[in-house]
């Protein structure tokens, strides 16, 4: 038993009145300290924080998972870079525990694994320099990297697991956090910051909205999006030609005998007597018939329901850190920088802002006019193309405003509103003009979103007087 032997002692603070799921065992080897805990142990972490490593008794599989990634999810530097071993006497680690622990012990009383490998990582970690001042999102690219770097690991690798895709560590770091997009953004935003270099492993689609890979599939009536349906067979009597739902040719609705409705011979042989050219499918919600069924995809992480063309295609690679990663650490000064996603042929608003007053200013006239386009409901339009499409669509309808213009023209947008230059046009140019890219982007929207309502609307603003002005307090009145 581990608490016979000498090398062996329970912690100052224990007795033996001391729960198992409460106890820690205290083991000295060479110039470390090692705490000894079960795969059950619900004590505070900060009674493991003095030990150099922490050996864990396996006993459940899932039960030790919860318990290491709960230690890995910590965000006190001396937890979550802690050593982490286990001692199972038969069989190999799954590689979900394997992934974030240090090494697998056969046996309580062999050390040598511990010993070397823990101050391996005591040195690594002291080359690392913790600051006070990560925000949150900084905090969990430090600690991932951290890891990585501590643990000399080349490469981090996706995974699969009944929980979906994940990637180790970090994904146990962001598990929890309800609000915080998919981890596949945080390495995104790393690869792009250069901390990490990826290489391409597999491809997988997501959740428009919350980036989620956790999906649940279904076939809905193209029509109400009703997913009580029922397919049948369609079949075609060679000697009449006639065609109609399987159903048709029973004989008194049975399932044996076919009979032509049309002709009353009977079909024997299918490729001979008939063929089923084609599978007709039916709404039991509201009756309609159709060859071809919708697909629609739920997140079963944030529940955003989407059909499948509005899914995100994903990337997922292989990452290593770079210099400037491990530079980053040891200088304890992470900054990530928030890139905005900028649309094509739009200005910046302070430099719309700037142009307006300018060609106002210089040019006012009745020949030139500015046009606001404003969403009805933006918010629901983007809950349905999800938030990591809104920028495509709003490119899209970019272009669409970028062909009725001239090259001197500009375009600003201040969401839920769109702002575009007609210069040296009349006003009932102007009008026509507008109303048409109305129609045109409603059009786009009903053809590809299926929306039933209108969209967007437009408003014609002489260039002049103080049209600035105006913008900026419509802006503002914007709830």
């Amino acid at each position: 038993m581990l608490g016979d032997n000498p090398k062996y002692k329970k912690s100052a603070d224990q007795t033996h009145q001391t729960p198992s799921h409460l106890m820690i065992e205290e083991i000295s080897h060479a110039e470390l300290v090692i705490a000894r805990i079960f795969d059950f142990y619900r004590g505070t972490f900060l009674s493991l924080q003095q030990y150099d490593a922490i050996v864990i008794q396996y006993t459940d599989q899932d039960t030790c998972i919860q318990l290491v990634s709960r230690l890995r999810c910590h965000f006190d530097q001396a937890i979550y870079l802690k050593p982490v071993f286990i001692i199972k006497d038969h069989g190999t680690l799954p590689e979900s525990l394997a992934d974030i622990t240090d090494g697998q012990l056969s046996r309580a009383d062999d050390l040598t694994l511990v010993g070397s490998v823990a101050l391996r990582i005591r040195d690594r970690c002291a080359e690392i320099n913790l600051s006070l001042d990560y925000n949150y999102e900084e905090l969990i690219v430090f600690s991932f990297l951290a890891f990585c770097y501590t643990r000399d690991k080349e490469q981090v690798r996706p995974r699969i697991s009944q929980r979906g895709i994940y990637y180790p560590i970090l994904s146990d770091l962001m598990y929890h956090n309800v609000n915080q997009r998919h981890f596949t953004a945080i390495l995104d935003k790393m690869e792009r910051e250069a901390f990490l270099d990826g290489t391409f492993d597999r491809a997988t689609y997501v959740c428009s909205e919350c980036l989620g890979d956790y999906l649940l599939y279904r076939e809905v009536c193209p029509h109400c999006h009703s997913a009580h349906l029922k397919s049948e067979d369609v079949v075609h009597h060679f000697r009449c030609a006639h065609v109609g739902p399987l159903s048709d040719f029973r004989v008194n609705g049975g399932h044996g005998t076919l009979e032509c409705p049309k002709c009353q011979h009977e079909l024997k042989h299918i490729g001979v007597d008939y063929d089923k050219p084609a599978t007709m499918h039916y709404c039991l919600d509201c009756n309609a018939s159709f060859q071809n069924y919708a697909m629609k995809a739920e997140c079963c992480g944030c529940g955003h329901d989407q059909e499948v063309e509005y899914l995100i295609k994903k990337e997922l690679k292989i990452y290593s850190l770079t210099e400037k990663a491990i530079n980053t650490l040891k200088s304890g000064r992470i900054q990530t920088k928030e890139q905005s996603k900028e649309i094509e042929d739009v200005l910046p608003w302070h430099l719309f802002v700037k142009t307006l007053d300018f060609e106002q200013s210089q040019n006012p006239s009745d020949m030139s006019h500015m046009v606001s386009l404003r969403f009805n409901d933006f918010p629901s339009l983007i809950k349905q193309v999800g938030e990591e499409n809104k920028y495509k669509l709003l490119s899209e309808i970019v272009q669409i405003i970028k062909t009725t213009q001239q090259n001197f023209d500009f375009r600003g947008i201040k969401l839920p509103r769109i702002y575009f230059s007609l210069l040296q046009t009349r006003h009932n140019e102007a009008e026509i003009i507008s109303q048409r890219i109305v129609f045109l982007i409603n059009h786009l929207l009903n053809d590809n979103l299926r929306l039933k309502r209108v969209m967007l609307t437009a408003e014609v603003l002489p260039m002049n007087g103080d049209l600035v002005q105006t913008i900026l307090t419509e802006i503002q009145s914007v709830p």
